[in-house]
């Protein structure tokens, strides 16, 4: 037997017979009660020295069967470990307990065991009694009991060492992706010889340079000319300031400067920098971030741009521009504002004005109607106010404000222009009295002019009634005809009149209206007992003054004429009166389904009154006569007139 292990079996037996160390049952009892032996335990230490090391040991110890894993002896450190007490676990197997997280990781360890003699730092996850899988190290012994082999096995509890080192792990991954990802450049200059001696896997790319090219490179060589002596100087001041008491050897220095691009443009750049520092903690090198803020620079360069012309258009507008407060109290105004209520400057207008707010309204009741529609509208705009003056006189405003309101949408300022309109006022009113003025003669001359056309339609009505008494004694039949015809084209004429004198408008007439009344005259002078239809198209033509005279005295003469001869004896038919635009031209066309005119008449060299005066009538519009025969008449004249 070895000397450690029948060392080992001579204490054992010892414990056991002084009741300090539990058996499991089977196991077969120690060689050393069955025989005494004649060597004995140094006489310097306990007896029992091995029991109280193996139950005190920190370290969770187990003796175990190598077939199968049954427990024969634990530590407290053992049960403290899985959190079962020792009657549950002695002469039970690690697979009845389920103390390996993976069985077949126990069957690799003894196959180890078993070839080698011992198990060394193994990592293993084992289960407690409440189902927690910890991550341990893990090592076993063969031993030899009474000539049976167990396994002596040790673990330790590494699961907060290896969540540790998982977190590391993923902290280190996340830092490097993040450090080979950033756009940012990360590099360290050294002090000694002021050039770069490392850079992130991005290098100097805001530069241009890759990290293999950004190496080596000078740290001032770098920044603008302009600049360098302002870069050097700032370093040697920042060494000088380490030396002083107090300062923070961990601060970090924030600056913008200007650098030189690999393609010669210059770019502006914001540095974060820190000093690293050698074993006595003095600065040796320079930690820097740099960060491209060409885009921001150009930027606020043009946010400054916007702003100084946003400060010329305040000071420089014509337009009074102002800021106020909900109460009413003027924050801000610019020197248009304060000439318009008459202050030479706009500190004196704050100041004279904020002493008393109403003093800008005229009426007092108007800076509640302002404050009112703030509230409720948020803006206003072109809303007009009677002020006052710095004299006292009234002069009137145009408004447009828009309420600034908080987070919480409240409103905390008035931004506003107010506008000078006294003068247009005062001429508003001016030409409201010429309108009215004008209005007065107009009335005054349409009146005139109704009464004019009344008078015409009544001297018609007489020469009408005179050609009527004439014919009376004409003994003539072909002669009182002529009377008859004269008379009706003096009733057209007079109808015009009549019409003029009954409408609103005294420069034209709707020609659909008369046109209508104008036939229904006709069907009462020439009786053709319902044989004849008459269609009226002239629907939104509106006909000046000028030339409804001549367009009436045509229709009627086309019109007359078709009736009387179109439809002689009992034949039927239809008369077709059609007016409408064409382009900028009116068309006006007359037309029939009757006989038609006889054939070879030329209508313009015609002995006819009738047709030779509706050829001088079309010539007194200016238009064109047009002459279509087939299947009935049709004459057409086309004319452009005064709209």
């Amino acid at each position: 037997m070895p000397e450690k292990t029948k060392k080992f079996s001579e204490n054992n037996a010892v414990a056991k017979k002084r009741g300090k160390m539990k058996t499991a049952k089977g196991v077969p009892p120690s060689r050393s009660s069955r025989k005494k032996r004649s060597s004995r335990p140094d006489p310097g230490l306990p007896v029992d020295i091995f029991s109280v090391i193996f139950e005190s040991n920190p370290i969770p110890i187990v003796v175990s069967t190598i077939d199968d894993g049954r427990i024969v002896k634990v530590n407290r450190a053992l049960l403290e470990f899985t959190g079962f007490n020792e009657d549950e676990v002695l002469s039970r197997s690690s697979a009845e307990l389920n103390l390996w997280d993976s069985p077949e990781e126990r069957s690799q360890v003894v196959r180890l065991l078993l070839t080698t003699g011992h198990v060394r730092n193994h990592e293993i996850c084992f289960r407690t009694k409440s189902g927690s899988v910890l991550n341990c190290i893990f090592s076993a012994e063969v031993i030899t009991l009474d000539d049976v082999k167990y396994m002596l096995s040790m673990v330790v509890d590494v699961t907060d060492r290896v969540a540790a080192k998982k977190a590391l792990a993923e902290n280190e991954a996340r830092y490097r992706l993040l450090v080979e990802n950033m756009s940012d450049s990360i590099w360290v200059l050294d002090l000694n010889t002021m050039k770069i001696v490392y850079t992130s896997p991005a290098g100097f790319n805001i530069l241009g340079y890759t990290s293999e090219e950004s190496l080596g490179q000078g740290g001032i060589d770098l920044v603008a000319p302009d600049q360098r002596q302002m870069v050097a100087q700032e370093i040697a001041d920042e060494i000088e300031r380490d030396r002083l008491p107090g300062t923070d050897p961990e601060r970090v220095r924030t600056i913008e400067l200007k650098q030189v691009h690999k393609n010669g443009s210059i770019v502006w750049v914001e540095m974060n920098l820190r000093f690293l520092r050698d074993a006595a903690g003095r600065p040796d090198r320079i930690l820097g971030v740099s960060r491209d803020i060409t885009d921001r620079k150009r930027y606020d360069e043009e946010l400054n741009k916007s702003r100084e012309a946003y400060r010329n258009v305040f000071e420089n507008s014509p337009i009074g521009i102002f800021r106020t407060c909900p109460p009413g109290r003027f924050e801000m105004v610019n020197p248009a504002m304060a000439v318009i209520f008459g202050y030479e400057t706009t500190d004196d207008f704050l100041e004279s004005v904020n002493y008393e707010a109403s003093r800008v309204y005229y009426n007092i009741e108007d800076k509640d109607r302002f404050l009112s529609l703030m509230r409720t509208q948020g803006e206003i705009n072109g809303v007009e106010f009677l002020c006052r003056n710095r004299k006292g006189e009234p002069f009137w405003v145009m408004a447009s404000c828009r309420a600034i309101l908080n987070e919480k949408n409240e409103m905390t300022a008035i931004d506003g222009f107010f506008l000078d309109i006294t003068e247009q006022k005062r001429a508003e009113e001016e030409r409201r009295a010429a309108q009215e003025q004008l209005g007065m003669a107009l009335k005054e001359k349409e009146l005139l002019l109704k009464e004019i056309h009344h008078r015409v339609k009544n001297n018609m009505q007489i020469i009408s009634s005179l050609l009527g008494l004439q014919a009376m004694h004409v003994q003539d039949g072909r002669d009182s005809r002529l009377f008859e015809v004269s008379q009706q084209r003096v009733r057209s004429m007079a109808l015009v009149h009549e019409k003029l004198y009954r409408s609103e408008s005294l420069t034209g007439l709707d020609f659909q209206e008369y046109i209508t009344d104008l036939v229904k005259e006709l069907f009462r002078t020439i009786y053709i007992s319902g044989r004849v239809n008459v269609q009226i198209k002239a629907e939104n033509i509106f006909i000046n003054l000028d030339d409804i005279i001549p367009c009436s005295l045509i229709i009627y003469e086309l019109v007359s004429n078709a009736l009387k001869h179109a439809f002689p004896g009992n034949r039927k038919g239809t008369v077709t009166i059609d007016v409408h635009l064409e382009g900028d031209e009116k068309v006006l066309r007359v037309s029939d389904d009757g006989v038609g005119l006889p054939e070879g008449l030329d209508y313009s060299k015609s002995d006819s009154l009738g047709l030779r005066l509706v050829n001088a009538l079309a010539k007194q519009l200016t238009g064109t006569l047009q002459y279509r025969g087939n299947g009935g008449t049709e004459f057409t004249i086309r004319f452009r007139g005064e709209p």
